[in-house]
């Protein structure tokens, strides 16, 4: 739940950073977001996705793929509603770090083209 609130909070400060504003929280605060949430995606993509380290919970992608082939025995396991719920919020994680992920890379693309 912590990285769904981390994708959104920087998917936000990349959409309202302005560096040519007056306000210091466009052009300071929020650039410095950016970074955290740059160096934030980047461990996502090293460790949690590749060598899945960090995490002893069932959080990564692999889980989630895991987890919806054998969903008729978490329900046994552990009954619908959280089965489900916990299966809703790691399809949620997933979709925001794809979606933070190719953000990030059209932001850069239009930085290497000069838009």
């Amino acid at each position: 739940m912590l990285t769904t609130i981390i994708y959104v909070s920087g998917a936000l400060s990349l959409h309202f950073t302005d560096v040519q504003s007056q306000n210091a929280f466009f052009f300071v605060l929020l650039p410095l977001i950016n970074i955290l949430f740059f160096i934030f995606l980047l461990w996502q993509l090293i460790f949690y996705l590749a060598l899945n380290s960090f995490s002893n919970d069932d959080s990564s992608f692999s889980d989630l793929l895991a987890q919806i082939w054998h969903l008729g025995y978490t329900i046994e396991r552990i009954g619908v509603f959280h089965a489900l719920l916990n299966i809703f919020f790691l399809i949620i994680n997933a979709i925001s770090f794809f979606i933070a992920v190719f953000y990030y890379f059209d932001l850069f693309w239009v930085l290497i083209r000069g838009q």
